[in-house]
């Protein structure tokens, strides 16, 4: 008589949590499978959502992708805000083309508001990085009006603003958005298209700039800067900052 197997099979959702986590840890870029996951087993669903949830992108020119949608997102679903650790903001470039060949780049066309950006990123409390890149950085505050984020960031954070410009053509809304950081741990600002030749945050409006006297702290700095007024307000920026939070590590440098 054959041997009676009787062999036990384990369900999977009675495995200990520390293995399904890091069988669901390999699955970090199938979204698919993370998102069935979720269905699956309720036990499974915090960690598919720090992996499925662990970088927004927001396109500002499209439907359902734009600041808009995504405040409105964020207003559901909090539960999920405190999954996102990375925010990227992308728009397209624009480029003209003669005889096939690229000949000339456009500065950002579209406009997102500083005041729209600072909300969706304290929705995201352990948010730690944000990268901005072609697009346009306004502010709803007038400009002789003194802007305050209505609380700040205090995890550390990286803040990359690549390729975007600023309406009206100077450094304010950028130090409006600076004044959410309490830390920031790397600041690349790669500035290409001269959006601000002649800029002197000295002479305009100095008291406009006091949010930022008392923060953020800046460990690390990569800049590209190519317009004298960024040049000017990036120097202004440390010159006001109080000695003892000059806390700089790192700094690379390039000015054209």
């Amino acid at each position: 008589m054959a041997e009676a197997n009787n062999t036990q099979r384990t369900p999977v959702t009675s495995l200990p949590g520390e293995i399904m986590d890091n069988i669901l840890d390999h699955l970090h870029y199938d979204i698919a499978t993370l998102k069935m996951c979720t269905l699956v087993c309720r036990a499974w669903v915090p960690t598919s959502r720090y992996h499925l949830f662990e970088e927004i992108k927001c396109h500002p020119e499209l439907p359902s992708s734009n600041i808009v949608d995504l405040s409105q997102w964020i207003v559901a679903s909090p539960e999920v805000a405190p999954y996102v650790r990375r925010r990227v903001v992308t728009g397209d470039e624009n480029i003209f083309f003669h005889g096939g060949m690229p000949i000339a780049t456009l500065g950002p066309s579209i406009a997102v508001f500083v005041e729209d950006l600072i909300l969706i990123l304290l929705a995201c409390p352990n948010i730690r990085s944000v990268n901005l890149t072609y697009i346009q950085i306004s502010s709803r505050t007038p400009i002789t009006e003194q802007y305050n984020p209505p609380a700040t960031l205090s995890c550390p954070c990286r803040l990359f603003i690549i390729k975007c410009s600023t309406f009206p053509h100077n450094f304010q809304p950028v130090y409006r958005l600076l004044a959410l950081f309490d830390r920031i741990e790397e600041l690349e600002i790669e500035d290409n298209f001269r959006w601000m030749n002649e800029w002197y945050p000295s002479v305009a409006l100095p008291n406009l700039i006091s949010p930022l006297i008392s923060r953020p702290r800046i460990y690390g700095l990569n800049l590209r800067l190519y317009s004298p007024g960024a040049t000017h307000a990036l120097i202004h920026l440390f010159h006001i900052t109080p000695p003892h939070q000059r806390s700089l590590r790192s700094l690379s440098l390039q000015i054209g």
